[in-house]
């Protein structure tokens, strides 16, 4: 495949700092993949990956990849790709309006130099700084200092190194030889900030700012800055290491930058037995996009001709022993076991007079996580229920302190095919979905949180959604 890589550099100039070394990794490695690499922007191409200026590039007929790896204006998503990436999940909350997948970005992987003491420190910047602007002039008091020389290779610099001091790339490139690192830099754009000594206890979270110091934004001091280099471990060599082998891999990344994703559909498990809302639930959902699971027993079956809607039969009679709750998680118990589920579509469990407001949808679509939780209003009242069920009337928002039992109900919780498989409903008793919900999280599922979007409980129940209240409701929120 031919391929037009288009950045402000894609040669690794020093003069372009951490992008410059990106983009070079990326086209050594698709080059050691078989690819074809241009940086012409005239030559016809099969793929265009680019992460600058990419306006200039928007009408090629090729399909296009664009990657953003930091938050300067610079490096914003513009329209006119078929995929967007962002390095860290940051830059993917950053770049509004645009869907993108969170890609690490990928590392040349070097020999491992594992250090044994704390001597020398160098100091990775594209910049100098010379004092009193410079934060880190005095650990040469206490230390062998280096700063990075441009007119070197970075690489044989971070081998003399016992621990680098850096941000972005160059923290990745220090731990793809083995060496701890300290997050911290003086930077125009931001001031002297640092997220500190990395560890296995702190590193997933300095990750979600991509090694950045923007994570914790902790002002750098001396006292801060000695204080941190007293947690040096050699042996943090080994784990750090092998992260980068593990998350950073140049093969790996690129090879889910040429995966085209697959088009994410939504399915609403539906245990059906108000036969009366059939049509209304048909005219409500079929302009919103999503594949309908109606479950029901034999003995109950009514038919449904819409190419969207896939019925669940269920080769038994209705049991008239478990009371109507048992009975609807019955069902979606017997969709988990019986029925193909797509691990990356999401599901989600709702009832057969529940609604959506109509932007519900389409924003799931365009998220990645495990499991999202959207917020949920739930009418002016509540008819005669059973008194455990009787939650108050209004809107339950989606954030981590409402996910527990009594707070929290099916209709919020859109779920991965992965993860929607892998747990099964209570059948006796109420509140089975509340208790799922916390099963999922306590596991550790990868959850987001979407208070903007609302489910609408029991919408058309008679009785609970009084269209006067409804509209005092939707102005309100």
């Amino acid at each position: 495949m031919k391929i037009l890589i288009f950045a402000l550099n894609v040669n690794g100039d020093v003069n372009f700092g951490g992008s410059g070394r990106f983009m070079k990794c990326v086209a050594d490695t698709l080059k050691d993949l078989g690819h074809e690499i241009t940086t012409d922007i005239e030559v016809d191409c099969d793929l265009v990956i680019a992460s600058h200026n990419t306006n200039k590039i928007k009408d090629k007929k090729a399909r296009k990849i664009f990657i953003s790896h930091g938050i300067i204006p610079d490096e914003v998503f513009k329209e006119g790709a078929d995929r967007y990436i962002s390095v860290s999940k940051e830059i993917q909350q950053a770049q509004s309006g645009f869907n993108s997948d969170v890609i690490p970005q990928p590392v040349p992987i070097g020999i491992q130099k594992k250090p044994c003491s704390l001597e020398n420190i160098l100091i990775i910047r594209r910049e100098a700084q010379q004092a009193p602007g410079n934060p880190f002039d005095f650990l040469s008091q206490h230390y062998n200092t280096r700063y990075s020389d441009q007119t070197e290779p970075i690489e044989n610099q971070i081998a003399w190194a016992d621990l680098c001091i850096t941000l972005g790339r160059g923290a990745l490139e220090s731990m793809a030889q083995g060496k701890p690192v300290l997050i911290a830099d003086n930077r125009n754009y931001m001031g002297a900030v640092g997220d500190g000594y990395v560890t296995p206890v702190n590193i997933k979270e300095i990750a979600l700012n991509n090694f950045s110091g923007r994570r914790f934004r902790i002002p750098v001091t001396e006292e801060w800055v000695l204080a941190e280099l007293e947690k040096y471990n050699p042996d943090d060599s080994d784990f750090l290491y092998n992260y980068v082998l593990e998350n950073h891999d140049p093969i790996k990344i690129i090879n889910e930058y040429l995966r085209v994703p697959t088009k994410k559909d939504i399915h609403l498990v539906i245990p059906f037995w108000r036969h009366e809302n059939k049509e209304i639930l048909i005219n409500a959902y079929e302009p919103m996009g999503i594949i309908l699971h109606p479950i029901m027993f034999w003995d109950e079956v009514v038919s449904f001709d819409e190419p969207w809607i896939q019925p669940v039969f269920i080769p038994k009679g209705k049991e008239t022993g478990p009371k109507e709750m048992e009975i609807q998680n019955i069902k979606r118990n017997y969709f988990i076991d019986n029925c193909e589920i797509i691990d990356d579509d999401y599901y989600v469990a709702v009832d057969d007079d529940d609604m959506y407001e109509p932007n519900v949808f389409d924003e799931i679509k365009k998220m990645d996580n495990d499991v999202v939780i959207i917020s949920m209003k739930r009418g002016d009242h509540i008819p005669d229920v059973h008194p455990i069920r009787q939650y108050p009337t209004y809107t339950l928002y989606a954030e981590p302190n409402s996910v527990f039992v009594g707070m929290i109900s099916n209709q919020q919780s859109f779920v991965k095919g992965s993860v929607f498989k892998k747990y099964l409903y209570d059948a006796n008793g109420y509140c089975a979905d509340g208790r799922l919900a916390v099963k999922r999280k306590e596991n550790g599922e990868e959850i987001a949180y979407r208070p903007d979007l609302y489910a609408l409980f029991n919408y058309y129940e008679p009785g609970r959604w009084d269209i006067n209240s409804l509209r005092e409701v939707n102005n309100e929120n």
